[in-house]
């Protein structure tokens, strides 16, 4: 009869999983200290520029109301 081995296969990788993800941790925050975390750089816009008027998010400005005075 064949012993069982003291962690499981799903456990180990379980295991490997973590650590793998505490170096990247790691690895991130020293990128981070030196100033070279290339996650908080802005990309370049490589969106066109869009044609017709610029809308604001409230929808389009409305003259004022003659009778609400």
């Amino acid at each position: 009869m064949a012993s069982r081995p003291h962690t499981t296969y799903k456990k180990r990788q379980k295991e490997l999983q973590r650590l793998e993800k505490q170096r990247d941790k790691v690895a991130r925050r020293l990128l981070r200290k030196a100033g070279k975390d290339p996650s908080l750089e802005t990309p370049e816009s490589t969106e066109e520029p869009l044609d017709g008027p610029v809308v604001p998010l409230d929808g389009p400005a409305l003259p004022p109301d003659p009778v609400a005075r």
